[in-house]
């Protein structure tokens, strides 16, 4: 069976917002804002075999945000604020290839034949990625017409979480020089 190399990348993103005035004084906002993106080579290409090639995926990508505000008085503002941004990204196997976990990763530099760059066959690696960031805000202002003074408390929570994963035999063999006097360099995971 012969596969073509195909690149395919989509993108999607939705947002949807509200905005609320629950009283004369008390406004709410609501917003939230989902991105997806993914890219495939399906099949490799002229210098990655299959086996090698991945899929880079991002999303969900995630925005929040919370908003409050309240003019008390018309010298008194208070306001708050919470949100989040969630990002998940990584690099797998194709979605619909195996993953030859037993083969190491070669990588041919400067193979000659008038061919310039590398050529990579094997197992790949992949990425998994995800981070959080939490923000918290909430503020009072007083206006008197020539100053002003703003007291507030801002807090941030952040989270960060990541996986690699090679093949089973945790190699990756890197040729340099031309195809007729390979020097073999491994590199161990």
């Amino acid at each position: 069976v012969i596969t073509h190399a195909l690149e395919r990348s989509t993108s999607k993103n939705a947002v949807v917002r509200f905005t609320w005035k629950a009283s004369p004084r008390n406004r709410f906002t609501f917003s939230w804002n989902d991105q997806n993106w993914c890219s495939t080579c399906k099949g490799g290409s002229a210098t990655t075999s299959p086996e090698a090639a991945s899929t880079a995926s991002v999303g969900p990508n995630r925005v929040q945000q919370f908003t409050w505000t309240n003019p008390f008085t018309n010298r008194l503002l208070f306001e708050g604020r919470f949100s989040t941004l969630n990002q998940n990204w990584g690099i797998w196997p194709h979605f619909n290839e195996t993953w030859y976990k037993d083969i190491p990763r070669i990588t041919e530099t400067g193979t000659g034949a008038g061919l310039t760059g590398n050529i990579t066959s094997g197992s790949m690696t992949s990425w998994d990625a995800d981070t959080s960031n939490t923000n918290m805000h909430v503020s009072a202002s007083y206006i008197t017409g020539s100053h002003q003074l703003k007291a507030g408390w801002q807090a941030q929570l952040m989270h960060e979480w990541g996986a690699m994963d090679v093949n089973n035999l945790r190699l990756h063999y890197t040729y340099t020089g031309n195809a007729a006097n390979p020097i073999p360099v491994p590199t161990q995971f």
